[in-house]
C-alpha cells in the first residue's frame, strides 16, 4: 500500500493493494483523501485503514517514508506523531507514505488442564482396581470378581456335609415349646391338657 501526501492542498493519496518490487511499489489502487495540517499518526492509521478496509484485530500497518540518499533509496518508519510532523513539513511537492500490510499470527490459547481424570489415563474397566490388576475368584477360580460377588460357587466335596438350597435360603426352623407342667413339647403351660390334674397333684 502507497500513501502520498501533497503539502500544497493537503491531499493524502492512497495506494493500496499493490506489492514491493525492491523500492517500487507496483500495482494497487488509488485513493485521494483531504487531511488537515495537524496530521497525527493515529489519524493517519484509521485513515488508511478505512480506506483499505483493514481489520486492525487481523492485520497490522507498517508505515515508511521514501528517502534518496548518496548510497541509494532507503525507507525510514514512521512510528509515532514526531515522525509524521517531520514528514509534512519537508519541502517536498509529493510526499510519500508507504503502508505495508501483513496479517497477524494468531496462537491458540495458553492450555489449562480441566479438573478431573487426566486424559493420558484410560478408564479402568469393570473388574480392573486402581493399579490395573484384575481380580480373581478364589471360589470359581475366574477372573473379574472376588469371592464375595461369584454367582457360581464351587460345589461341595462332601455331600452330607453340604447344606441343601432351600436350607440355605430358608430361615434357621423355630425350637419347638416344651410345656413346664408336663414337660410335653408342642405346647406351653398356658395350652397345657391338663392343668386341673398337674396343679391338684402339687
Amino acid at each position: 500500500m502507497l500513501v502520498y501526501l501533497t503539502t500544497g492542498a493537503k491531499k493524502l493519496v492512497i495506494h493500496h493493494g499493490g506489492s514491493w518490487a525492491a523500492n517500487c511499489y507496483e500495482g494497487g489502487m488509488t485513493k485521494w483523501v483531504h487531511v488537515s495540517i495537524g496530521l497525527t499518526y493515529d489519524d493517519l492509521v484509521k485513515l488508511v485503514q478505512d480506506v483499505a478496509k483493514v481489520d486492525a484485530h487481523r492485520s497490522t500497518l507498517e508505515l515508511c517514508s521514501l528517502a534518496f540518499t548518496t548510497t541509494g533509496t532507503a525507507r525510514p518508519r514512521i512510528e509515532n506523531d514526531k515522525d509524521v510532523s517531520c514528514m509534512m513539513d519537508e519541502d517536498k511537492l509529493l510526499l510519500e507514505v508507504y503502508v505495508t500490510i501483513s496479517k497477524k499470527v494468531v496462537h491458540p490459547p495458553p492450555f489449562r488442564a480441566q479438573a478431573g481424570r487426566p486424559k493420558k489415563k484410560r478408564f479402568k474397566s469393570a473388574g480392573e482396581h486402581g493399579n490395573g490388576k484384575t481380580r480373581n475368584c478364589t471360589i470359581c477360580k475366574k477372573s473379574g470378581h472376588n469371592r464375595q460377588n461369584c454367582k457360581n460357587p464351587q460345589p461341595c466335596q462332601a455331600p452330607q456335609s453340604c447344606p441343601s438350597a432351600t436350607s440355605a435360603t430358608s430361615k434357621r426352623p423355630r425350637r419347638p415349646y416344651r410345656c413346664r407342667k408336663c414337660g410335653e413339647e408342642g405346647h406351653n403351660s398356658q395350652k397345657c391338657p391338663l392343668p386341673s390334674e398337674v396343679s391338684g397333684t402339687t
